[in-house]
């Protein structure tokens, strides 16, 4: 039951209290100048303000019981309506969050470990380039096909700010890795032919070093936005 139902109710009992007794137990008043008539007719005459007063509680009552259903109906309905035109963006929201948010965690194990490969001191960054570039090569092209899923990229109008910017940065920084490491095989090649000096090789890989760190850095920063974000859009959209 509603509050205004209570209210409502409480006033009638409260009204007819006060005046139902005194008809039934009062006595009546005595008119000289009225004398016999219809008994039906006199007690309708008697107590017409009463019974209009109780008409018109009562109609009150029946327009607001009436007024809160259709409330309740037109409520209803616009649930229903914000439910259907929300569902194509939870269906594209379910689509990037299912199953790449479980995928995530997977790059970040990657990418920390190329962060630790390239901070250390010279001879490790070296070893790290020379051991297998087509192997960091790899990571990144994967974690660049991953972020460039049609479900994600379908989703990115419904991303917020923060999670939209984390998207982009990741792309970004993973396609200029890309073209960084895409070529290491045939430079490091082309370095030995050329009977570099150490110190020349060393100072070419120590700057391509500095600029790879730099993009992990921001793969590692961002990548953690991102998850986070897709976690908040989950809860959001209840998916």
């Amino acid at each position: 039951m509603s509050i205004r139902k209570a209210i409502l109710g409480a006033l009638a009992v409260a009204l007819l209290a006060a005046v139902v007794p005194p008809i039934l137990v009062g006595d009546a008043p005595k008119f000289d100048d009225r004398n016999g008539g219809d008994p039906w007719r006199n007690t309708i005459y008697d107590f017409q303000t009463l019974f209009t007063g109780l008409a018109a509680v009562a109609a009150a009552t029946m327009t607001i019981l009436v007024m809160e259903r259709t409330d309740a109906r037109q409520e209803a309905r616009h649930r229903e309506l914000v439910q259907l035109s929300l569902r194509p963006d939870r269906l594209r929201i379910s689509r990037a969050v299912h199953p790449q948010l479980d995928e995530l965690p997977y790059f970040f194990e990657d990418i920390d470990a190329l962060c630790r490969a390239f901070a250390g001191d010279t001879s490790k960054i070296r070893k790290s380039i020379y051991d297998d570039p087509p192997h960091y090569a790899r990571i990144i092209t994967n974690l660049s096909t991953f972020m460039k899923r049609s479900a994600l990229k379908d989703a990115r109008p419904l991303y917020d700010g923060e999670t939209a910017h984390a998207y982009d940065r990741i792309i970004d920084a993973s396609e200029n890795l890309e073209k960084l490491w895409g070529g290491y095989e045939q430079q490091i090649r082309a370095q030995l032919i050329a009977q570099r000096t150490e110190a020349e090789s060393l100072d070419w890989l120590l700057q391509d070093a500095l600029i790879t760190r730099r993009f992990l850095e921001t793969l590692a920063e961002h990548l953690d936005r991102f998850s986070s974000g897709l976690r908040g859009l989950a809860d959001e959209y209840k998916v």
